[in-house]
């Protein structure tokens, strides 16, 4: 078998602590990352550096800090060589959405938070924003002249996406209790407005971890397209006991959260710049700081001169924080006066109330069809809803192909404003391409429509090609089968002839090395895939892709599906979605990357069986560019059935054993390959008695197929019990859950020493320690100590209850037999009622417990019944206990220092009798029929003897004892002390002494006795 010793990378995760300093207080605290951390993921008020990364991740060079700084100290120098100013009468409105995303509470209760709440967010945001907080008067006389008012007023927005009136709040069950920031697109996916016209808030149950987070305004560059989820998720997401006050909100939050988030969103940092002394905020007013205040404490200096502590942008407590400062104010006013999806805010329509006709239908879309088909037969429908204050009754509405009308039909109507419904019509049948539908609204309730603005919609369908599968890619497909989308009309998917191992091949190549419209989307979209004839199929390719070695130049390939026919794909939950070190096949160069070998491709293999219920769909490969390194494919295939996978097993955790001493560096678990495709790399995560453990990256591995490993991962054990959860996923990042192998074990960690020789007979214990016991498979309860009937202090150890396919695990402390050369144990055993391949196995291990390599003792099936019958063994009935010997002496000597034996009883059932142990003894000795002496006794033996004698001893327990031999004329043959004797046997010669009588006398803690010796 393979032995691999893992290259690991271990993912680490920032966090932060939240304390409860008092009924107003809370605060962060920046932790150091941890392998083997066991503390629970703590809180964090803002997640802003974490977002502020993922922004320059998606956007590159364009969403860095550098760049956007240096954007913003060029406008802000614009700014005042024009002498712009912001006065006190040039207020800028921004409409807001609350989107209360909750669990299904009742209007007023947990996350679905009451209007009072809102309302008073609402509030504090203009009063805070605006300097006119009843706590401006706090200010420290010291920074009052730099104190600002931003003159920025937020409003609950007045119309909506569709010009009706709206409260400015849209409540929304979520999908999921809580929320994190990867869930940002969920939450927009959930409930969203568009971004360049709404300031959107997501109020929500997040995770315990965080507080709030947000996005920062970019820069205005030309030609600078955004990712396709930057506009979805743009916006400010707060926890919904943070938000406001009042209502669900906690006592210690008075809305100071949003304000410090919303400082975020129009471009303010930390104000100790998420660094020291040496990091800037890159505000001048804002004195240096070395890190986040927790308290009130308005003394505090950190880098030589006063802390701001009452500053929002600070970690300050809500109660202490009070102002913004002149030059935050001049960030805010570069932002919203040049960034995209800022300046659009200001003043906008959704700040005032909607222009309302009386009579006004609106198309809102056409719903068939559009602008990519499946058949030439279509039954139209579009969507329409009440944009005017009278109720609508009846409707006419025309559609137009090609500029003939094809029907002209009345409907019934009951809308309100507001109200919404779908028109259907005839069947029509249109050209594969060349098409120009549209649907136009001809009079309402009998008359003209006050409104033409809104009154048609047109779409330009083209029939889409059918795939039968399987497929193949060939070439010349690229054009004729497949379809590309070129939004930007820039560089896009081409073919790309290759030499890989001398061999010429065509590729599909996304040339982003040369592509600088960072962003950008490019699609490679299939034909129609009717998956209602092929529910099983699936999407297998080859990739190649070598990153660009600088941080941000970060490319991403996505398997979109739609399921209408092409019009729109699911950027949201797509089956295959891979970016940074998860896509790349090769090594990061500078240069332009061209592969030249094979091994620079992986097979990449996307389960489409999910989808089987959609019936038509297509596959897109979509590509989302990061200015990085090339991308190239080749090979693509649908398969009809899973004929390609990747998949392995968990075989078995070869070490520790259940009972290690700690000592062990690495867990090894065996793992075999069972797929069609060699595997190397995989993903483990590790979870320690409830807690999650970093992400450990496993590569460099090339398993083939049919091929079993040794994986080694760094241990995790503490002292004690251990409760250890290996979940395996993602070979070769590989993200289709079937790949997810779990594995529990149990261990119980313990480095416990006894001296030899030593007995175990559980007696004037409740536990059994010094022993220890563990259920490996599950942690249930294993060996326990019982007392016998009527006994006083007279235990025994039982295993009461078993569970199939479990084991059940018994440990001594360790021991040193590297002293002697012979070793042995006694032990009385108890069962009945077994059948089968039951067994108790007596095991041994050289290196602590570590592993058990020897097997020195087995009893199974019914050779392990003491009793005759069913009936179970009655512990107090001596004669139903069987005493056995083993002889250790095999593994005694040098490399013996720590000898560890365990009782395992494996393959019992539920129904499986009560099984007992008693009276373990371990002698310094091989000997199968010991001379044993009564309790607390010595026996002298031969007596008379002739060439050797021995002393055996049965003391309670472990004493120094004093044997002196003396003649019968007082002459002292014989003193030596032997220390730590318990069951020991000394044995003498009796050359060493002249014949005669002797007279010896034993002396230790508990024993004092005179034997008459007679030698011949």
């Amino acid at each position: 078998m393979k032995r691999i010793i893992l290259i690991l990378r271990i993912g680490l995760v920032l966090s932060f602590l939240l304390f409860i300093n008092s009924a107003t207080l809370f605060a962060q605290q920046l932790l150091t990352p941890s392998l083997n951390t066991s503390s629970q993921v703590p809180l964090e008020k803002c997640t802003a550096p974490l977002m502020e990364q993922k922004q320059m991740e998606a956007l590159g060079i364009f969403g860095s800090k550098e760049y956007f700084e240096a954007w913003m100290e060029d406008k802000i120098q614009d700014r005042k060589s024009a002498n712009l100013r912001t006065t006190m009468d040039e207020v800028r409105l921004i409409p807001v959405v609350v989107h209360v995303i909750h669990n299904g509470e009742p209007l007023g209760q947990g996350a679905n938070i009451p209007l009072e709440q809102i309302e008073a967010q609402i509030r504090i945001l203009n009063e805070d924003y605006n300097r006119t907080n009843p706590d401006a008067a706090n200010t420290l006389t010291a920074f009052q002249p730099v104190a600002a008012n931003a003159n920025i007023q937020f409003v609950l927005a007045k119309q909506d996406p569709r010009g009706l009136p709206t409260n400015g709040i849209v409540r929304v069950q979520g999908s999921q209790s809580e929320y994190d920031q990867s869930d940002a697109p969920r939450l927009s996916q959930l409930s969203y407005w568009n971004s360049e016209e709404y300031l959107n808030i997501w109020v929500a149950p997040l995770t315990s971890i965080n507080l709030g987070y947000a996005t920062f305004p970019l820069s205005d560059l030309d030609g600078l397209n955004f990712p396709p989820t930057a506009k979805e998720t743009d916006g400010v997401t707060i926890d919904y006991e943070y938000f406001g006050e009042g209502g669900s909100a906690i006592n210690a939050s008075q809305g100071r959260t949003t304000t410090h988030e919303i400082g975020h969103f129009l471009g303010l940092r930390h104000i100790w710049g998420d660094g020291g002394c040496d990091v800037d905020d890159f505000v001048n007013d804002t004195p240096d700081q070395n890190g986040p205040n927790s308290n009130c404490q308005t003394d505090r200096a950190t880098c030589g001169n006063l802390d701001m502590i009452q500053n929002y942008m600070d970690y300050t407590p809500d109660a202490c924080m009070n102002l913004f400062t002149q030059g935050q104010l001049e960030r805010m006013n570069v932002v919203l006066a040049n960034s995209p999806r800022r300046v659009s805010l200001i003043n906008n329509r959704a700040t005032q109330d909607p222009q309302i006709f009386a009579h006004d239908l609106a198309i809102e879309t056409v719903i068939d069809p559009k602008d990519y088909i499946c058949s030439t037969t279509i039954t139209p429908q579009i969507s329409v809803y009440n944009a005017g204050t009278n109720s609508l009754t009846s409707a006419e509405v025309a559609i137009r192909l090609n500029g003939q009308v094809l029907e002209q039909k009345s409907f019934s109507l009951d809308l309100d404003q507001g109200d919404a419904d779908t028109l259907s019509f005839a069947s029509i049948q249109v050209a594969p391409s060349g098409n120009n539908f549209v649907a136009e609204i001809v009079s309402v309730n009998g008359g003209a429509d006050e409104n033409s603005t809104n009154n048609t919609r047109a779409t330009s369908p083209v029939i889409q090609p059918n795939l039968s599968l399987p497929y193949t890619y060939s070439s010349g497909d690229f054009n004729s089968v497949w379809t590309v989308k070129n939004e930007d009309e820039a560089l896009t998917w081409e073919t790309q002839p290759l030499t890989l191992d001398g061999q010429s091949v065509e590729a599909l190549r996304l040339n982003f090395y040369n592509y600088e419209t960072s962003g950008a989307t490019d699609y490679l979209i299939s034909p129609q895939i009717n998956l209602a004839q092929f529910p099983d199929a699936q999407l297998v390719f080859d990739m190649a892709y070598a990153r660009y070695p600088q941080t941000g130049l970060d490319d991403q390939l996505i398997i979109g599906i739609s399921t209408d026919c092409g019009n729109t794909f699911d950027f949201i939950n797509p089956p295959y979605q891979k970016s940074q070190e998860r896509l790349e096949t090769a090594t990061a160069s500078t240069a332009e990357f061209i592969p030249s070998s094979q091994r620079n491709f992986r097979t990449e293999v996307v389960d489409l069986s999910p989808y089987a219920d959609e019936g038509n769909i297509r596959i897109a490969f979509i590509t989302i560019n990061g200015f990085g390194n090339n991308l190239y494919l080749k090979d693509i295939r649908l398969n009809p059935n899973q004929a390609t996978n990747y998949s392995y097993t968990l075989d078995e955790l070869a070490s520790p054993s259940p009972l290690p001493d700690g000592s062990q560096e690495n867990d090894v678990i065996h793992l075999t390959n069972t797929g069609q495709l060699a595997i190397n790399t995989l993903l483990v995560d590790r979870v320690l008695n409830g807690f999650a453990q970093s992400l450990l990256t496993l590569e460099d591995m090339d398993i083939a197929p049919g091929e079993q490993v040794a994986l080694e991962l760094p241990s995790l054990l503490r002292d004690e019990l251990n409760g250890v959860e290996y979940r395996f996923h993602s070979p070769n990042y590989d993200q289709n859950a079937s790949n997810l192998q779990e594995l529990e074990r149990y261990f119980y960690q313990d480095a416990a020493t006894v001296a030899v020789p030593w007995r175990q007979y559980f007696d004037n214990l409740p536990e059994l320690d010094p022993w220890v016991t563990v259920n490996p498979e599950n942690g249930q309860t294993a060996w326990e100590v019982v007392t016998k009937d009527g006994g006083q202090n007279d235990n025994l150890a039982v295993l009461q209850t078993q569970t199939n396919g479990n084991t059940y695990w018994l440990g001594s402390p360790l021991m040193d037999l590297s002293n002697t050369s012979r070793a042995s144990i006694f032990f009385d055993r108890a069962a009945s009622g077994i059948t089968g391949n039951t067994r108790l196995k007596v095991m041994l291990s050289l290196d602590g417990g570590n592993t058990f390599g020897q097997q020195v003792a087995i009893y199974e099936g019914e050779t392990l019944n003491t009793i005759t019958g069913d009936s179970p063994v009655n512990p107090n009935t001596p004669n139903e206990f069987v005493k056995e010997f083993v002889d250790l002496s095999e593994f005694t000597g040098d490399g013996s220092e720590k000898v560890r034996i365990a009782f395992v009883l494996e393959n019992g059932t539920e129904n499986t009798q009560p099984i007992y142990l008693d009276n373990i003894e371990l002698f310094l000795s091989d000997n199968p029929n010991p001379v044993y002496p009564s309790d607390g006794d010595a026996v002298l033996y031969p007596n008379p003897a002739t060439s050797i004698f021995n002393l055996a001893f049965n003391l309670p327990q472990r004493e120094d004892v004093r044997i002196q031999i003396v003649s019968t004329s007082g002459q002292v043959a014989h003193d030596v002390v032997y220390p730590g004797t318990l069951n020991q046997t000394y044995s003498f010669s009796s050359e060493l002494f002249a014949k005669g009588i002797f007279i010896i006398k034993i002396q230790s803690e508990t024993l004092s006795l005179t034997k008459r010796l007679i030698i011949r």
